[in-house]
C-alpha cells in the first residue's frame, strides 16, 4: 500500500458538460438543428480526452479507499477579450484591460465537475469491471475545482489526484 499516491494529469481539451443531443448549424442563414457525429459531442470528446489521460498513466492500476481531487478548468477565451489592433501590431494576442480573469459563465462548474469525474472513475478497460483509476466516483470524498481562463497556449483542465494506491 502506498497511503501517499499524488499525480497531476495535464487535459488539453475544452472542457464541456452534458448538453444537448443536436447542435445548431447555419445554412444560407438559416438555423437547421443536426445531429452531433460518430465522433460525439463536445461532452464525449471531453470524457473521453480525460480518460486517456489517466488511463495512459495508470495502467490498470487503481486507487482505493477515500480520493481528494481538485481541479482548475482554463477556459478558452472569446474573440472579445483580446485587442485587434494591439494583437495585430505585437504578433501575439494581447488582452484588453476590462478582459475578467475567473470564468463567471457557462458552464457552469458542478456540471464540469460531473463529466469530468466521470472520465476518471468510469473509465473501463478491457479486463476491468470498475473503473481502471477508481472503484466508482463515490471515492472522492474532498476536493476544489476552480474556473479560469486559459491562456492560448493551453485550454483543458489540471487534475490533482491524492489517495492511496492499490498494489
Amino acid at each position: 500500500m502506498n497511503p501517499n499516491f499524488k499525480h497531476t494529469f495535464y487535459i488539453e481539451g475544452h472542457p464541456a458538460t452534458r448538453g444537448e443531443k443536436i447542435h445548431i448549424v447555419y445554412v444560407n442563414g438559416r438555423p437547421l438543428p443536426k445531429p452531433y457525429t460518430e465522433a460525439g459531442s463536445p461532452c464525449d470528446l471531453w470524457k473521453k480526452a480525460v480518460a486517456s489521460v489517466v488511463r495512459g498513466y495508470m495502467k490498470g492500476r487503481q486507487l482505493i479507499g477515500g480520493v481528494k481531487c481538485d481541479i482548475v478548468y482554463h477556459m478558452p477565451r472569446i474573440k472579445g477579450h483580446y485587442s485587434k489592433l494591439k494583437s495585430e501590431k505585437a504578433g501575439y494576442p494581447v488582452l484588453i484591460k476590462s478582459a475578467p480573469m475567473v470564468h463567471c459563465v457557462k458552464p457552469d462548474k458542478d456540471n464540469l465537475d460531473k463529466v469530468t469525474i466521470d472520465g476518471i472513475a468510469k473509465n473501463r478497460g478491457p479486463k476491468t469491471k470498475d473503473g481502471i483509476f477508481l472503484v466508482g466516483d463515490q471515492q472522492i470524498y474532498d476536493g476544489r475545482s476552480t474556473k479560469i481562463y486559459g491562456t492560448p497556449e493551453f485550454t483543458g483542465a489540471i487534475i490533482t489526484i491524492e489517495g492511496t494506491l492499490d498494489e
